[in-house]
Protein backbone atom coordinates (compact mmCIF):
# COMPACT_ATOMS: atom_id res chain seq x y z
CA UNK A 1 0.00 0.00 0.00
CA UNK A 2 1.52 3.58 -0.89
CA UNK A 3 2.43 5.88 1.45
CA UNK A 4 0.25 8.69 0.42
CA UNK A 5 -3.24 5.97 0.00
CA UNK A 6 -2.42 5.62 3.95
CA UNK A 7 -1.42 9.07 4.55
CA UNK A 8 -4.67 9.74 3.05
CA UNK A 9 -6.87 7.45 4.90
CA UNK A 10 -5.65 8.72 7.71
CA UNK A 11 -6.34 12.15 7.33
CA UNK A 12 -10.34 10.73 6.62
CA UNK A 13 -10.67 9.01 9.87
CA UNK A 14 -9.63 12.50 11.57
CA UNK A 15 -11.74 14.00 9.61
CA UNK A 16 -14.75 11.77 10.63
CA UNK A 17 -13.76 12.10 14.02
CA UNK A 18 -13.50 15.43 14.16
CA UNK A 19 -16.90 15.80 12.61
CA UNK A 20 -18.35 13.35 15.20
CA UNK A 21 -16.92 15.35 17.99
CA UNK A 22 -18.86 18.38 16.15
CA UNK A 23 -21.94 16.87 16.06
CA UNK A 24 -21.84 15.54 19.84
CA UNK A 25 -20.76 19.26 21.26
CA UNK A 26 -23.72 20.40 19.02
CA UNK A 27 -25.85 17.73 20.71
CA UNK A 28 -24.60 18.69 24.22
CA UNK A 29 -25.76 21.87 24.02
CA UNK A 30 -28.80 22.17 22.31
CA UNK A 31 -29.48 19.22 25.80
CA UNK A 32 -28.76 21.91 27.97
CA UNK A 33 -29.79 24.73 26.39
CA UNK A 34 -33.50 22.45 26.64
CA UNK A 35 -32.54 21.66 30.03
CA UNK A 36 -33.27 25.05 31.59
CA UNK A 37 -35.19 25.54 34.85
CA UNK A 38 -37.88 27.68 34.55
CA UNK A 39 -37.59 29.03 38.38
CA UNK A 40 -34.01 29.16 40.20
CA UNK A 41 -33.34 30.10 43.70
CA UNK A 42 -30.04 30.75 45.46
CA UNK A 43 -30.74 32.78 47.78
CA UNK A 44 -28.13 35.40 46.81
CA UNK A 45 -28.93 37.74 49.67
CA UNK A 46 -28.84 37.73 53.49
CA UNK A 47 -31.63 38.49 55.88
CA UNK A 48 -35.66 38.19 55.64
CA UNK A 49 -37.04 36.53 52.33
CA UNK A 50 -39.96 39.08 52.55
CA UNK A 51 -37.28 41.72 51.99
CA UNK A 52 -35.97 39.77 49.05
CA UNK A 53 -38.58 39.19 47.13
CA UNK A 54 -41.20 36.95 48.33
CA UNK A 55 -44.57 37.44 49.87
CA UNK A 56 -45.95 36.15 52.74
CA UNK A 57 -49.84 34.58 52.42
CA UNK A 58 -49.87 33.71 56.29
CA UNK A 59 -48.84 35.24 59.19
CA UNK A 60 -46.80 37.49 57.60
CA UNK A 61 -44.02 39.37 60.12
CA UNK A 62 -44.01 36.21 62.51
CA UNK A 63 -41.20 34.07 62.92
CA UNK A 64 -39.72 35.49 59.50
CA UNK A 65 -38.28 33.31 57.47
CA UNK A 66 -34.48 34.23 56.72
CA UNK A 67 -31.51 33.04 55.56
CA UNK A 68 -28.59 31.24 57.29
CA UNK A 69 -25.32 29.40 55.48
CA UNK A 70 -25.80 27.74 52.42
CA UNK A 71 -26.39 23.83 51.94
CA UNK A 72 -23.48 21.74 50.10
CA UNK A 73 -24.40 19.00 47.82
CA UNK A 74 -21.52 17.37 45.44
CA UNK A 75 -21.32 18.38 41.86
CA UNK A 76 -24.48 20.42 41.99
CA UNK A 77 -25.14 23.79 40.49
CA UNK A 78 -26.62 25.06 43.73
CA UNK A 79 -24.20 23.71 46.09
CA UNK A 80 -22.36 26.39 48.35
CA UNK A 81 -24.00 29.32 46.00
CA UNK A 82 -25.22 32.11 48.38
CA UNK A 83 -27.14 31.21 51.08
CA UNK A 84 -29.93 29.15 52.30
CA UNK A 85 -33.62 29.59 54.28
CA UNK A 86 -34.13 28.17 57.70
CA UNK A 87 -37.48 27.35 57.62
CA UNK A 88 -38.84 27.11 61.25
CA UNK A 89 -41.38 24.85 63.31
CA UNK A 90 -43.83 28.07 63.42
CA UNK A 91 -44.55 31.22 61.95
CA UNK A 92 -45.11 33.10 58.56
CA UNK A 93 -45.46 31.02 55.29
CA UNK A 94 -44.28 32.57 51.73
CA UNK A 95 -44.24 32.22 48.38
CA UNK A 96 -42.49 33.12 45.06
CA UNK A 97 -44.21 32.97 41.74
CA UNK A 98 -42.13 31.67 38.20
CA UNK A 99 -43.56 31.40 34.91
CA UNK A 100 -46.53 29.51 34.32
CA UNK A 101 -46.95 25.96 33.95
CA UNK A 102 -50.16 24.64 32.64
CA UNK A 103 -52.21 22.16 30.40
CA UNK A 104 -53.42 18.94 31.15
CA UNK A 105 -50.43 15.94 31.69
CA UNK A 106 -48.29 18.50 31.64
CA UNK A 107 -45.28 17.42 34.18
CA UNK A 108 -43.29 19.81 36.60
CA UNK A 109 -40.65 18.86 38.21
CA UNK A 110 -39.04 20.41 41.77
CA UNK A 111 -35.82 19.84 43.50
CA UNK A 112 -34.13 21.46 46.40
CA UNK A 113 -31.79 20.66 49.35
CA UNK A 114 -32.95 19.74 52.30
CA UNK A 115 -31.54 19.32 55.90
CA UNK A 116 -33.87 18.32 58.78
CA UNK A 117 -31.90 20.07 61.82
CA UNK A 118 -34.42 20.28 64.28
CA UNK A 119 -33.16 19.26 68.18
CA UNK A 120 -36.24 16.97 68.82
CA UNK A 121 -35.81 13.09 68.75
CA UNK A 122 -39.78 12.76 68.01
CA UNK A 123 -42.19 15.15 65.76
CA UNK A 124 -45.16 13.37 63.84
CA UNK A 125 -44.98 15.77 61.11
CA UNK A 126 -45.96 19.02 58.79
CA UNK A 127 -45.43 20.10 55.04
CA UNK A 128 -42.80 22.43 54.71
CA UNK A 129 -42.64 22.99 50.71
CA UNK A 130 -45.07 23.01 48.52
CA UNK A 131 -45.92 24.44 44.77
CA UNK A 132 -49.23 25.65 43.48
CA UNK A 133 -50.73 29.12 41.93
CA UNK A 134 -51.52 31.83 42.07
CA UNK A 135 -49.10 33.00 45.01
CA UNK A 136 -50.01 36.19 46.49
CA UNK A 137 -51.30 37.32 49.58
CA UNK A 138 -53.57 35.34 49.79
CA UNK A 139 -52.69 31.57 48.26
CA UNK A 140 -54.41 28.96 49.35
CA UNK A 141 -54.19 26.37 46.06
CA UNK A 142 -51.40 24.38 46.75
CA UNK A 143 -49.92 20.84 45.44
CA UNK A 144 -46.81 18.64 45.60
CA UNK A 145 -46.68 19.07 48.98
CA UNK A 146 -43.31 18.10 50.85
CA UNK A 147 -43.59 16.50 54.45
CA UNK A 148 -40.79 16.02 57.04
CA UNK A 149 -41.37 14.04 60.52
CA UNK A 150 -38.91 12.35 63.30
CA UNK A 151 -39.55 9.07 64.35
CA UNK A 152 -37.01 8.10 67.34
CA UNK A 153 -34.19 10.34 66.09
CA UNK A 154 -34.49 9.28 62.40
CA UNK A 155 -36.20 11.69 59.32
CA UNK A 156 -39.41 10.22 57.33
CA UNK A 157 -40.09 12.15 54.18
CA UNK A 158 -43.89 12.76 52.58
CA UNK A 159 -45.53 13.60 49.45
CA UNK A 160 -49.26 14.74 49.07
CA UNK A 161 -51.26 16.78 47.20
CA UNK A 162 -53.37 17.42 50.26
CA UNK A 163 -52.53 17.95 54.10
CA UNK A 164 -52.37 14.03 54.96
CA UNK A 165 -49.19 12.85 53.50
CA UNK A 166 -47.78 9.51 52.14
CA UNK A 167 -44.49 9.17 54.34
CA UNK A 168 -41.75 7.07 52.77
CA UNK A 169 -40.40 4.48 54.93
CA UNK A 170 -36.58 4.90 54.25
CA UNK A 171 -35.37 6.41 57.95
CA UNK A 172 -33.06 9.58 56.91
CA UNK A 173 -30.37 10.97 59.02
CA UNK A 174 -30.69 14.62 60.93
CA UNK A 175 -28.11 17.60 60.03
CA UNK A 176 -27.53 15.76 57.06
CA UNK A 177 -28.00 17.36 53.41
CA UNK A 178 -30.37 15.37 50.39
CA UNK A 179 -31.37 16.34 47.30
CA UNK A 180 -35.56 15.90 47.13
CA UNK A 181 -36.65 15.89 43.08
CA UNK A 182 -40.69 15.66 42.95
CA UNK A 183 -42.86 15.12 40.08
CA UNK A 184 -46.32 16.65 39.58
CA UNK A 185 -48.73 15.81 36.59
CA UNK A 186 -51.50 18.22 35.85
CA UNK A 187 -54.09 15.54 35.18
CA UNK A 188 -58.01 18.22 34.73
CA UNK A 189 -59.66 14.85 35.04
CA UNK A 190 -59.00 13.67 38.46
CA UNK A 191 -55.90 12.92 41.04
CA UNK A 192 -52.40 14.53 39.84
CA UNK A 193 -49.85 11.98 40.49
CA UNK A 194 -46.81 13.13 42.62
CA UNK A 195 -43.55 11.45 43.36
CA UNK A 196 -40.89 12.07 45.33
CA UNK A 197 -36.90 11.15 45.19
CA UNK A 198 -34.28 11.64 48.24
CA UNK A 199 -31.05 11.17 47.33
CA UNK A 200 -27.98 11.13 49.57
CA UNK A 201 -25.60 11.68 47.11
CA UNK A 202 -25.24 11.82 43.25
CA UNK A 203 -26.76 13.62 40.49
CA UNK A 204 -28.59 11.05 38.12
CA UNK A 205 -28.86 11.87 34.64
CA UNK A 206 -32.07 10.43 34.23
CA UNK A 207 -35.28 9.46 36.04
CA UNK A 208 -34.59 6.45 34.51
CA UNK A 209 -31.31 6.24 35.88
CA UNK A 210 -32.15 7.29 39.90
CA UNK A 211 -32.99 5.23 42.43
CA UNK A 212 -36.59 4.57 42.66
CA UNK A 213 -39.16 7.40 43.97
CA UNK A 214 -38.83 7.17 47.80
CA UNK A 215 -42.74 7.61 47.72
CA UNK A 216 -45.76 7.93 45.12
CA UNK A 217 -48.96 9.46 45.77
CA UNK A 218 -51.58 8.16 42.97
CA UNK A 219 -55.09 9.31 44.77
CA UNK A 220 -54.80 13.08 45.37
CA UNK A 221 -55.92 15.91 43.58
CA UNK A 222 -53.75 19.27 43.31
CA UNK A 223 -53.75 22.23 41.20
CA UNK A 224 -55.71 21.42 37.76
CA UNK A 225 -54.70 24.42 35.68
CA UNK A 226 -51.63 26.32 36.24
CA UNK A 227 -48.50 25.74 38.09
CA UNK A 228 -47.06 29.38 38.70
CA UNK A 229 -45.51 29.43 42.40
CA UNK A 230 -43.15 27.99 44.90
CA UNK A 231 -44.31 28.07 48.74
CA UNK A 232 -42.14 27.83 51.72
CA UNK A 233 -44.37 26.94 55.00
CA UNK A 234 -43.85 27.14 58.91
CA UNK A 235 -46.38 24.26 60.46
CA UNK A 236 -47.35 23.89 63.60
CA UNK A 237 -44.23 23.85 66.73
CA UNK A 238 -45.79 20.69 68.07
CA UNK A 239 -45.66 18.89 64.54
CA UNK A 240 -43.00 20.73 61.86
CA UNK A 241 -39.15 20.12 62.25
CA UNK A 242 -37.04 22.95 61.45
CA UNK A 243 -35.79 22.00 57.95
CA UNK A 244 -33.52 24.09 55.50
CA UNK A 245 -34.24 24.48 51.89
CA UNK A 246 -31.34 26.15 49.80
CA UNK A 247 -30.60 25.30 45.66
CA UNK A 248 -34.23 25.17 44.49
CA UNK A 249 -35.20 24.54 40.67
CA UNK A 250 -38.31 24.50 39.00
CA UNK A 251 -38.18 23.01 35.45
CA UNK A 252 -40.42 20.47 32.75
CA UNK A 253 -37.67 18.03 32.72
CA UNK A 254 -35.32 15.91 34.73
CA UNK A 255 -32.74 17.49 34.10
CA UNK A 256 -33.24 21.20 34.39
CA UNK A 257 -33.55 20.49 38.13
CA UNK A 258 -30.75 18.28 38.75
CA UNK A 259 -27.93 20.88 37.45
CA UNK A 260 -24.45 19.81 37.53
CA UNK A 261 -21.82 22.22 38.35
CA UNK A 262 -20.38 23.80 35.07
CA UNK A 263 -16.85 23.07 36.51
CA UNK A 264 -17.72 19.71 37.29
CA UNK A 265 -15.89 16.87 35.60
Amino acid sequence: MSTSFTNSKKLTLKKIKSLALFFALILVTSFKANAQAVYTQDFNFSGGLTTNGWTAHSAGGTSVISTTTGLTYGTHAGSGVGNAALVGSSGEDINQTFTSQSGNGTVVYTSFLCNVNDVSTAKPGDYFFHLGSPGGTTWTAFTSRVFARIVSGNVNFGISNTSTATYGTTNFSKNTTYLIIVKYTINTGGADPVSMWVLPSGLPASEASAVSAEVTNTTTSGTNDVINTVGLRQGTAANAPQVIVDAIRVGTDWASVVPVAANAP
